[in-house]
């Protein structure tokens, strides 16, 4: 029988492949998926149905420590409630402390609560498009999410929207929604893109008013128009 010698230069460099496709395999497993939550809260808003839905999210979340986060935002202004679910270790101790001075609750269960009752306890919450543009970059930052390099920090990213037809007619859509999908799409891979989504829900009895094919305005930025769309909840 003809044995099949190789090289040991050859030997090595195979081995050293599979140590880094497994270390990289490894990184990969250690990286969590973030689901960042974004609910405008409206007078029509089925509200109670909303609720229900974020608290089942909550717990399918912290079922999952090591695989699954979340940051949940009610839109109200310079008072948006904000919590988040198994990211501490995403934040220095400086910035963990940045985000609770700032009103911003820690990573815990009464946190989430307080978000709830915030929107249960009102008839309807104010949106600022500008404020809340800030807001949510600033969590993005505290929680290091983006590196400079156009990667991500997280195996995979999506953003949920929770709207309604007065978000439209005071074209939020444009003003938030659009304007973040740009901002945060700018400077990125275009592989790392990939791995983030952007949804959006309306109540199912919800009429959009919007021109046809452009639910996201005229500008179209980063061809929104085509990428992104509209589910009932």
């Amino acid at each position: 029988m003809k044995m099949i010698h190789i090289h040991p230069t050859w030997l090595i460099c195979f081995i050293l492949i599979l140590l880094c496709n497994y270390e990289t395999m490894a990184q990969n497993n250690q990286r969590k998926r973030l689901q960042i939550v974004y609910i405008d809260h409206e007078a029509t808003t089925p509200t109670s149905a909303l609720i229900e839905r974020m608290t089942q999210r909550f717990y399918d979340v912290g079922e999952f420590p090591e695989r699954e986060a979340l940051i949940l935002y009610l839109s109200n202004g310079r008072k948006s409630p904000t919590a988040f679910v198994n990211l501490k270790e995403y934040a220095t101790e400086e910035q963990l402390s940045y985000l609770t001075t700032s009103g911003l609750p820690r990573d815990t269960e009464d946190a989430y609560k307080n978000v709830l009752e915030t929107m249960n306890n009102a008839n309807s919450h104010d949106v600022e498009p500008l404020i809340d543009i800030d807001n949510i970059l600033n969590l993005i930052e505290k929680f290091n999410v983006y590196n400079e390099n156009g990667t991500i920090n997280f195996k995979a990213i999506r953003f949920d929207f929770y709207v309604g037809p007065n978000y439209w007619l005071l074209r939020n859509n444009e003003k938030v929604i659009a304007r973040l999908f740009a901002l945060l799409q700018h400077g990125m891979l275009e592989s790392e893109k990939e791995k983030v989504t952007f949804n959006v829900f309306k109540p199912a009895d919800a009429h959009l008013d919007y021109p046809e094919g452009k639910p996201f305005g005229e500008a179209n930025l980063n061809e929104i128009n085509e990428k992104l769309r509209i589910m009932d909840y």
